[in-house]
């Protein structure tokens, strides 16, 4: 039981231990000189849990407060006391207040011992449903079990109460179960035995199984565009993930400018419920301009128009026109009706010319995909048909044709795609051509590059960053620029300039076969969005393994995280050139 015995009153503590109490926060000031004052006794740690929400104190301010109302709530604040520190599993408080009265208002003292807290000390937590009655649900039901939150022995907190049972409905309704439901639940509290006994009864219903889609919002372009992209058939296992990736396929295909995946959880349909898409559909053109600078490629502006009605419905397409100090393109892609679970045809052309330390190339490229998106997993199938011209040093070097077929996977497992703090991206690819097949020789390549983000702190974070490839051929020549590698510039090996290591050829740096790539960075909080970095780079690009000699470069820098990403301003050294060298650019995720 708790202590009866009744606290001292405050009249009887002396003016100095009252001094010491004000001081250390175990005694709340006096609200104002006069008028209506409150003094609230009980240790500091319960303030942040009882003086935001007691209506008394948020009312002795007020100057339409009457003596009568002022009354009124010092006899009701014992029960909000109670109540909130209920909450925090203290349920047998002893709570004192008295109210004097002043010549021009009140003043109420309130004392405040919380007592022992309750613990819990026992947990029946059972099933009943379909979930109950199939044994295969058995090691399922385990799991929900060991992450129940609030065990035997701990503290019993009315959050973490909430916390728990729906924590433990969303695990059923999440898969196979989404009628589910809490049939019964209690926390049997025994305020003399500090003690908590809690129940609670799932009831999962029915076992639920896709049935057929259902479209609405469809008007001018083909059905086929969402069904297409649905990977859902009917009579498969009932799984929200499922519904979510559909849903994020359709609102990232461009198709549309919303999108809304949902079943009705009736138990009568369980056996075949039907798969509800909503749409709103995206008949737009738009035509955007740009101006911009990077240390890699210089000043640049970009025309980009984009259409989402091409030729007929469900063909869109996207062109761009960009002209850099270093690069000139002109791209247009354009993307077809998704052929079938979730399979699209994408067709893009593009005309690129490049200038980069002294290795001109002009390519033209048609490009056939087949893509693949689910859920954080991106899969891409291409034919690439490679027509390159090459002048190194402003000598002619031989035309170069190529037809590689590629096959490129990316997962993403970000908190945030914009500005990613926690998790990690990863990219791998594989193809090649033949000499038989329109191509001057034969190659295979194999590349693999990610980004690695842990949080540190509340704000800091550290980037581990990673690239490695490797082209197999008899030599360099003949092989198109963009299946070689080169390295050096603000998004790879900091401290060089752009595409400067690779294989030296007279004055020239050209792409070689082979290349290495690794990086950490930490980045800290400074004032608001903007963030300190400091990082260390390492890597190189050659035409020979044994050649391969990693070249360091670090530095630090600054970051603001501005509306199109995170803009990056940074200085390094350059351990092979000693130099320093400013970089500047916009991060964005691969």
């Amino acid at each position: 039981m708790a202590n009866s015995s009744r606290p001292p009153t405050l009249s009887r503590f002396s003016p100095h231990l009252l001094a010491t109490l004000l001081v250390l926060g175990i005694v709340s000031p006096t609200a104002q000189a006069a008028g209506y004052q409150v003094e609230l006794v009980v240790p500091s740690e319960f303030r942040p849990l009882l003086e935001p929400h007691l209506q008394i104190l948020r009312e002795r301010d007020d100057p339409r407060l009457s003596r009568t109302r002022f009354q009124f709530l010092a006899r009701r604040t014992p029960d909000e006391i109670r109540d909130l520190l209920a909450t925090e599993g203290y349920f047998s408080p002893t709570i004192e207040q008295t109210v004097e009265r002043l010549d021009d208002g009140s003043r109420a003292t309130i004392r405040v011992d919380p007592g022992r807290p309750s613990r819990i000390t026992s947990l029946d937590l059972s099933f009943i449903g379909d979930f109950a009655t199939d044994e295969a649900h058995g090691e399922r039901a385990s799991a929900l079990r060991r992450a129940w939150t609030l065990q035997p022995g701990m503290v019993f907190r009315d959050a973490l109460w909430s916390q728990s049972k729906t924590s433990l409905l969303r695990g059923l309704q999440r898969e196979d179960f989404p009628a589910a439901r809490i049939a019964d639940s209690l926390a049997d509290v025994d305020p003399e035995l500090y003690s908590v006994d809690l129940h609670v009864k799932l009831d999962s219903g029915p076992r639920f199984r896709f049935g057929k889609i259902e479209v609405s919002g469809i008007e001018t372009l083909p059905e086929q565009v969402v069904t297409g992209l649905n990977r859902i058939k009917p009579g498969m296992p009932y799984r929200e993930q499922d519904l979510e990736d559909l849903q994020n396929r359709l609102q990232r295909s461009g198709y549309f400018n919303s999108v809304f995946v949902s079943i009705a959880a009736d138990p009568e349909n369980a056996d075949a419920v039907p798969v509800r898409v909503s749409v709103t559909e995206n008949l737009e053109r738009t035509l955007g301009f740009g101006v911009g600078y990077s240390t890699d490629l210089g000043f640049g502006v970009e025309l980009r128009y984009e259409d989402n009605l091409t030729f007929r419905p469900g063909w869109r397409s996207n062109t761009s026109l960009k002209i850099e100090q270093k690069e000139q393109s002109a791209r247009t892609r354009l993307q077809l009706v998704p052929l079938a679970r979730g399979f699209q045809p994408v067709v893009s052309a593009e005309v690129k010319r490049r200038d980069i330390q002294n290795d001109e190339t002009l390519t033209t490229r048609v490009i056939g995909q087949l893509v693949n998106v689910s859920g954080t997993r991106e899969l891409s199938l291409s034919l690439d048909f490679n027509y390159e011209w090459q002048r190194v040093e402003g000598e002619s070097r031989d035309d170069i044709t190529a037809v590689p077929l590629n096959l490129s996977w990316t997962r993403r497992e970000l908190d945030d795609l914009l500005f990613p703090r926690s998790g990690y991206i990863i990219n791998l690819q594989a193809g090649g051509a033949v000499d038989a097949l329109l191509s001057n020789t034969s190659f295979f390549r194999v590349y693999g590059r990610g980004n690695y983000y842990y949080p540190v702190g509340t704000r800091s974070m550290l980037l581990l960053r990673g690239e490695v490839g490797a082209v197999e051929s008899d030599s360099r020549d003949d092989i198109p620029t963009d299946y070689l590698f080169r390295t050096g510039g603000s998004q790879s090996v900091r401290g060089y300039e752009f595409g400067s290591l690779g294989v030296v050829d007279g004055d020239a740096i050209v792409p070689g076969r082979y290349i290495a790539v690794a990086s950490a960075e930490f980045m800290f909080p400074v004032s608001g969005d903007w963030f300190g970095a400091v990082f260390v780079d390492a890597g190189n690009a050659v035409d020979r393994i044994e050649d391969y000699e990693a070249k360091l470069g670090y530095g630090g820098g600054v970051r603001w995280m501005s509306p199109l990403g995170p803009l990056n301003l940074d200085v390094a050294y350059g351990e092979a050139e000693e130099s320093w060298r400013l970089h500047f650019s916009i991060s964005s995720v691969f």
